[in-house]
Order: structure tokens, then sequence, then C-alpha cells
């Protein structure tokens, strides 16, 4: 029996199909046409970032625990 479980939100069903994608390891290409169209068009968009700054930072599990300033970052 499992001992966690996620919980994702989404806006629309694009974004739903694209979550469920991902979570269940499904092969886009194997896909309907109609269903692969609406990713495309999803992933494709960049409207959301347009004038706005992004940071991107990648941390490993092993870095993050030699870091403990890292610790008590506010979300």
């Amino acid at each position: 029996m499992a001992r966690s479980i996620v919980v994702k939100g989404v806006e629309s069903p694009e974004r739903l199909l694209d979550e469920t994608s991902l979570f269940l390891h499904r092969v886009i290409t194997e896909l309907p046409v109609e269903k692969q169209r609406m990713l495309e068009k999803l992933n494709s968009s960049d409207e959301d970032l347009i004038g706005k700054t992004a940071l991107f930072v990648e941390m490993t599990h092993a870095t993050f625990l030699r870091c403990p300033a890292c610790w008590n970052v506010a979300a």
C-alpha cells in the first residue's frame, strides 16, 4: 500500500493531459494526433513568460545537504 499521495492542481484540460502523461510515463507519439497537437501547443507557448524574469536553480539532494545556508531559505 502506498504511504504517500501526489495531489496536482490543473487549470485546463491541456495541462491535465500534460501532467498525467508525465506522471504515467506515456509516450507522446503514441497518443492520438489531436492530443499530440494539444500538448505541442501547450509546450511551445511562451506567453506566460513574456515581460517576466525567471530564475532557474538546479540543486541535487547531496548539494543541498552540504549547504546549511540553504536550509533556512524562506519560501
